[in-house]
């Protein structure tokens, strides 16, 4: 007589969302295509490990706030039936710079006559990656129409009377 043993259970594939991600993005570890041949029940049941740089960080599905900007952070996950462990499969994504981001524009004076400068002056500036310098770009429009100038400031000589003028700003964290 052969006695038929307990088989060993597999998962098709691991993914880590979302992609994209961000250093302030949590993660979660999903995996589909539990198998087992005994047709016992997955029963959240399986590990999960995450990895960056192959050192340990986290167990659990989800993981948030330990990796940086380029990390490549991988869950690792070993199907389990509750009697026997399968072969380990793994996703993985990569952290990536989030943009900064602007609160608000002031663009000054209020009231412009023939012969004043505007200004425009971005407000408080953040970015979830911990960067504090900025540098910023500008563009103009007058009219709805884009013109050439791309400082903080714009004299009357490129606008007339009655034209609408609005600045535009955008951050950059450096990278």
């Amino acid at each position: 007589s052969v006695e038929v043993q307990e088989s060993v259970p597999t998962i098709g594939s691991v993914e880590v969302l979302p992609e994209p991600a961000y250093t302030n993005t949590p993660l979660t570890c999903a995996w589909s295509g539990f198998v087992d041949a005994d047709s016992d029940p997955d029963l959240s049941a399986s590990t999960v490990e995450w990895y960056i740089d192959g050192e340990l960080v986290g167990t659990g599905e989800t993981l948030a706030d330990v990796y940086e900007i380029d990390d490549i952070v991988v869950c690792q996950v070993t199907p389990y039936d509750g009697m026997h462990y399968g072969p380990t499969k793994t996703g993985s994504v990569t952290i990536l710079n989030s943009p900064p981001s602007i609160e608000s524009v002031t663009l000054t004076p209020d009231t412009v006559y023939e012969g004043d400068t505007f200004t425009c002056t971005p407000g408080l500036t953040t970015d979830i990656d911990g960067v504090t310098v900025f540098t910023y770009a500008y563009s103009w429009t007058v009219d709805g129409t884009t013109i050439s100038a791309s400082s903080s400031s714009l004299d009357s000589s490129q606008f007339d009377r009655d034209e609408e003028v609005q600045c535009h700003v955008s951050a950059s964290d450096g990278t």
